[in-house]
C-alpha cells in the first residue's frame, strides 16, 4: 500500500472539483490509503523533513503535484508523482502523468501509476483458477523453464539466448506495457507460484491496418484441463470492454489441431491462409464482445 501526498489544495478548490476531491479522499481512506496534506515548502530538504517528521518514506508514496518545482523534487526523491491543473500542461512538461481533472481518478488509477514508478508488475484479471498479470524480469528463469518443456515449441519461436532475452524483456516491460497498457502476459496459479504459461493480446501491423492479435502458449502439464479456454476467454471479455477493436485476430500452424479446436471452442472462425515470418499459418478472426 502506499501513502498519497498531496500539495495542490488551492488548485483544487479554483477548479471547482473540491466536492470531488473529498469523495476521491474518502475513496482512498477506505482502500487503506493514508492521505497527507503537505505543507507548502521552498526546497526538496524542507519536503524531506516533513516526510521524516511524519514517518513518511519516498519508497511508499506518491505524490499529487502542483508545480514543475515539485514534480523535480518527488524526482530527486525518487517518490512516484502526478502532475494535477487544468490549464498548466506548459507549466508541468515533466510530469510522468499530467491529471487535468479528478472525474476518473480513483485508488486503481493511482495505484497503477505507483506500481509502474517502482516497476511492480500489474495483475490484469482472474479466473476461477488462474492469475494473469504482466511479467518482470525476475520471471525470465521461469519463462525459460517453461518454454524448455517438452513440445512447448513445436509450433512457436524459441527464446532468444538468456542475456538477449533479458534485454528484450526489459524493453518490451518498458515499451509495450507502460505504453499500451496490454501485451503478452504470463499466466499463474492462484497463489502466484506456479508459471502455468503465457496469453495476451498485441497489436500487429497488417498492411496499412493495425490488427489485434490473441496469443497463449500453456505448460504441457496444463493440457487438456480447460486452462487455456478459462484464460482466453477472459482476455477476450477484458479486451472488449477496454480497447477499441472490433475484432481479435489468431494465427496457427496448420497441424496444430488443439489450437485450431481452442479457436473454434472460442468463437473463431477461419479467414484462410497467409505466410509470416517465412511460414504458413491459419488465420482465425473473431469479433469482440462489447463492440458494436
Amino acid at each position: 500500500m502506499f501513502r498519497f501526498l498531496f500539495y495542490p489544495e488551492g488548485k483544487i478548490r479554483q477548479s471547482g472539483e473540491w466536492g470531488r476531491w473529498l469523495e476521491l479522499c474518502r475513496e482512498l481512506s477506505e482502500a487503506g490509503v493514508s492521505v497527507h496534506r503537505m505543507e507548502p515548502a521552498d526546497s526538496r530538504q524542507e519536503l524531506q523533513k516533513q516526510m521524516d517528521a511524519d514517518g513518511i518514506s519516498a519508497e511508499d508514496s506518491l505524490m499529487l503535484a502542483s508545480s514543475q518545482q515539485e514534480l523535480l523534487w518527488a524526482e530527486a526523491l525518487h517518490i512516484a508523482a502526478v502532475g494535477y491543473g487544468q490549464n498548466d500542461a506548459g507549466e508541468l512538461w515533466n510530469a510522468p502523468v499530467l491529471l487535468q481533472g479528478l472525474g476518473e481518478a480513483d485508488y486503481s488509477f493511482f495505484y497503477r501509476i505507483y506500481q509502474r514508478f517502482h516497476r511492480i508488475p500489474w495483475t490484469i484479471l482472474e479466473t476461477q483458477r488462474c492469475m494473469v498479470r504482466e511479467l518482470s524480469l525476475k520471471d525470465v528463469d521461469a519463462l525459460f523453464e517453461l518454454y524448455e518443456k517438452p513440445h512447448v515449441t513445436d509450433y512457436m519461436e524459441t527464446l532468444y539466448p538468456y542475456e538477449e532475452e533479458l534485454a528484450y524483456q526489459e524493453k518490451y516491460i518498458s515499451q509495450i506495457y507502460y505504453y499500451y497498457g496490454y501485451g503478452m502476459w504470463l499466466v499463474w496459479d492462484k497463489t502466484g507460484t506456479r508459471l502455468m504459461g503465457r496469453a495476451g493480446v498485441e497489436q500487429r501491423n497488417a498492411g496499412e491496418d493495425t490488427q489485434l492479435e490473441l496469443g497463449y502458449v500453456f505448460a504441457p502439464e496444463y493440457w487438456h484441463q480447460g486452462y487455456a479456454a478459462e484464460v482466453c476467454r477472459a482476455i477476450l471479455a477484458w479486451a472488449g470492454e477496454n480497447l477499441e477493436f472490433d475484432f481479435v485476430e489468431a494465427l496457427v500452424h496448420p497441424d496444430n489441431t488443439a489450437s485450431i479446436r481452442l479457436l473454434e471452442r472460442l468463437g473463431f472462425c477461419c479467414q484462410g491462409q497467409l505466410q509470416r515470418d517465412g511460414s504458413r499459418h491459419l488465420h482465425y478472426r473473431r469479433k469482440l464482445d462489447g463492440q458494436s
